[in-house]
């Protein structure tokens, strides 16, 4: 039986009669198994096809950044206000709530495919 030698992601390698080379898992597929080396994914139960995550970082990167600058302008008002001494309760409470999806923004894990990106305050 051949064995398929996935990453710590479950991102196939390579696979064949070969012996484990101490790096990767080895998952044992069937003699007629054909995935091909970084388009196949190894779920736990199942090879699912696998995206290119350089593309997929790239585009949630730009993503991001799109994200942080348009944080970047809603806060800064609101923080100048506030450093003026002339900021409402409201002015605070939002500044607080742009501050905190910015963070959580900056936060989020750009390797993943299926991102939930945080909902910006109202």
């Amino acid at each position: 039986m051949k064995n398929a030698f996935v990453d710590s992601n479950g991102v196939l390698n390579a696979f064949g009669f070969m012996e484990a080379n101490g790096k990767d898992t080895i998952v044992p597929v069937p003699d007629d198994f054909d995935g091909e080396p970084g388009k196949a994914r190894y779920d736990g139960s199942q090879w699912v096809p696998y995206a290119d995550l350089g593309a997929a970082k790239a585009n949630n990167q730009a993503t991001r950044d799109t994200l942080l600058v348009v944080a970047a302008l809603r806060i800064a008002p609101l923080q100048d206000a506030s450093d003026l001494g002339t900021a409402t309760d409201a002015d605070v409470a939002t500044l607080k709530a742009w501050k905190q999806y910015r963070v959580a923004v900056s936060r989020v894990d750009l390797s993943s495919t299926d991102i939930m990106w945080p909902i910006p305050p109202a």
